[in-house]
């Protein structure tokens, strides 16, 4: 038909706009810009929209799913579902909570990847200074966690007893050797019960013995390469 029919179709761009009766050429263009203005009502989705408020992606997930227009399940949300009748917000929500351990141990393990090829020394240092200067009462508490545990676990040892161990490790650091071993580092750590007799302390470096933290030597060089 002609430009007032209502078979015909114009394309401008990549959008396909059926020409309404009474519609000139001149408006068109400005129809199809508008058009490829609008987006996604999905959160967090820039992508252009298709059809009933949803991208191309989305209109066809939701088509799949036979939910069309769905509210998210979550009282006060106006987000449409995506899955499990939730917003597509809500439903991350909820897979991360169900798998809290996986994506805790995947984040731990990004992250020290991350800071192993971007961050030199100095910037972790200054780093872990500024995160226990902005929670110095968790710190705090932290101690005096440990020192308790330290008293119920038991054991001790005597300056001659120290100064004997780090003379067998020729004062350097058992785990690196390359630092002077300066503190006493519990083998089997005092959060997983280990006592502070001698026989479960080595002579450690500032850096290996604040890396270690309450891991068991295997774990620690495991999560050390």
């Amino acid at each position: 038909m002609g430009i007032n029919g209502h078979q015909e179709k114009k394309k401008y761009g990549c959008v396909q706009i059926a020409n309404p009766r009474g519609l000139t050429r001149e408006r068109l263009p400005e129809m199809a810009r508008n058009k490829t203005k609008r987006k996604c009502s999905v959160e967090n989705c820039d992508r252009p929209h298709n059809a009933r408020g949803l991208c191309n992606i989305h209109y066809r997930a939701a088509q799949k799913r036979g939910d069309f227009g769905t509210k998210c399940a979550v009282n006060g949300c106006d987000g449409f579902c995506v899955g499990k009748g939730l917003c597509e917000k809500h439903y991350k929500q909820e897979r991360v909570a169900g798998n809290r351990e996986k994506v805790n141990a995947y984040m731990r393990e990004y992250l020290s990847g991350w800071r192993k090829e971007n961050e030199t020394k100095e910037q972790r240092s200054a780093r872990s200074e500024r995160h226990r200067r902005a929670n110095l009462a968790k710190f705090a508490d932290k101690e005096r966690a440990r020192r308790a545990r330290k008293r119920s676990n038991g054991g001790s040892f005597t300056i001659q007893e120290w100064e004997e161990l780090k003379e067998k490790y020729n004062g350097m650091c058992a785990y690196c050797g390359n630092n002077p071993g300066t503190t006493a580092d519990h083998v089997i750590p005092v959060a997983k019960g280990g006592s502070s007799f001698i026989e479960n302390i080595l002579p450690a470096c500032i850096s290996c013995n604040s890396s270690k933290q309450d891991k068991l030597i295997d774990e620690w060089r495991k999560c050390n390469g």
